[in-house]
């Protein structure tokens, strides 16, 4: 059987043999660069075509790229890779360096999209669309949560790894990036940022919560629209969830019966590769370009800032 694609995958550690599965099913080469002997004979036991220590010795010619290594590899990859005048698709964030990322867009944002997976999840799909077709009036806010205990990135703090997510569904949710307008971050004894509070815009607003430092794993997004409120609290379920009505009665009940609006419940990872495959093919792009990946990365920063955490 000819393989569809042949796809260079750069890293394939505890995410990027995720990818290497899906690009497989999606009946694609994969030829993989990671300096971890373990991980290239794990992926050569895995279906790649090959593994090699760098990605100067990637077997060519590749027709794409998946960037899958450390966060504060990402720029310095993409930089490489751009040589090859072949399309990148790069895990989030696009960089931890807002002018690097800003660069990377000016320069080539026709061929470097970001795997921001959480636009591509059905949950959130349905409630954007719900948001665009008004249906229940304007967006009043959005909010997210994302909570969990610790991470297991050892480059970058984990408000470098979760915050892109909830930044990228409120970009795909508002169809822009509301202004950052106050933060507050929290630091543990060794100087690392362990979470971060967040708000942004006005009339919509949007409200972020991240944090390595939660005794359970929340994944929430809800939509406040003026006729109710939507809300995806379980990323695995096959529907979201939706509350008509605004409150505000004193002492009244939470509405008993909620409407649950099916979605479908293929993952979010296998969907964002289906659309980036497709692209190389003669596809459209990816929603998830370049240019919006470095105004994730902008936006960040600038919580960061405000949040008072260090800039990495």
């Amino acid at each position: 059987m000819t393989d569809r694609l042949r796809v260079g995958l750069v890293g394939c550690g505890r995410w990027g043999k995720n990818i290497l599965r899906d690009l497989r099913g999606l009946g694609c080469r994969v030829d993989v660069a990671d300096p971890d002997a373990a991980m290239r004979a794990a992926a050569l036991d895995h279906g790649a075509a090959s593994a090699v220590d760098h990605v100067d010795r990637l077997d060519s010619p590749c027709d794409a790229y998946v960037v899958a290594a450390w966060t504060t590899q990402h720029g310095r990859l993409v930089d490489r890779l751009l040589e090859t005048g072949k399309p990148i698709f790069c895990e989030k964030p696009l960089t931890d360096d807002p002018e690097h990322a800003d660069r990377i867009a000016e320069q080539a944002s026709e061929r470097v999209f970001v795997m921001h997976k959480w636009r591509y999840h059905p949950g959130v799909e349905k409630l954007a669309e719900m948001a665009a077709s008004g249906e229940h009036g304007a967006v009043r806010q959005v909010a997210t949560r994302r909570l969990q205990w610790t991470t297991p990135h050892g480059d970058a703090d984990a408000i470098w790894t979760l915050t892109p997510h909830d930044l990228s569904m409120i970009y795909g949710l508002l169809g822009h990036m509301p202004e950052p307008r106050a933060a507050a971050g929290v630091v543990d004894a060794d100087g690392q940022a362990r979470g971060l509070f967040g708000i942004l815009g006005e009339t919509p607003s949007a409200v972020v919560h991240v944090a390595a430092n939660w005794p359970r794993v929340e994944r929430v997004v809800s939509v406040v629209y003026d006729g109710g409120v939507g809300v995806m609290d379980d990323p695995l379920a096959d529907h979201v969830k939706f509350y008509p009505g605004s409150g505000g009665q004193a002492y009244a009940k939470a509405p008993e019966a909620e409407r649950a609006l099916p979605v479908s419940t293929e993952f979010p990872l296998l969907r964002e590769l289906r659309a980036f495959v497709e692209h190389v093919e003669g596809g459209p792009p990816p929603p998830t370009g370049a240019a919006e990946g470095a105004l994730i990365v902008r936006t960040l920063a600038k919580l960061r800032a405000l949040g008072g955490l260090p800039e990495r």
